[in-house]
């Protein structure tokens, strides 16, 4: 296996480019770590951020297994 083999098999396997996939991960990774902030600030103020986090985390979450249903369409899709 080659290394450039190494960077694609995988977004390749989710139905994506190289590039498609970084973006997605970056933007997820950013979203977590804001939403692990808020979750931070709500833990130590309650009254601020009430729903903040768990709606975004059901967000990200919806996301997430949207884009696993198009990752299994897709192996289905190339198996036939």
């Amino acid at each position: 296996m080659s290394l450039s083999d190494v960077f694609i098999k995988h977004p390749q396997d989710a139905g994506e480019s190289y590039w498609q996939h970084l973006c997605f991960t970056l933007r997820a990774g950013c979203a977590l770590i804001v939403i692990g902030l808020v979750l931070l600030i709500h833990g130590i103020f309650p009254f601020l951020f009430v729903h903040t986090a768990s709606c975004k985390i059901e967000s990200l979450c919806d996301e997430l297994q949207a884009r696993r249903k198009k990752c299994e369409e897709t192996k289905r899709q190339e198996a036939a």
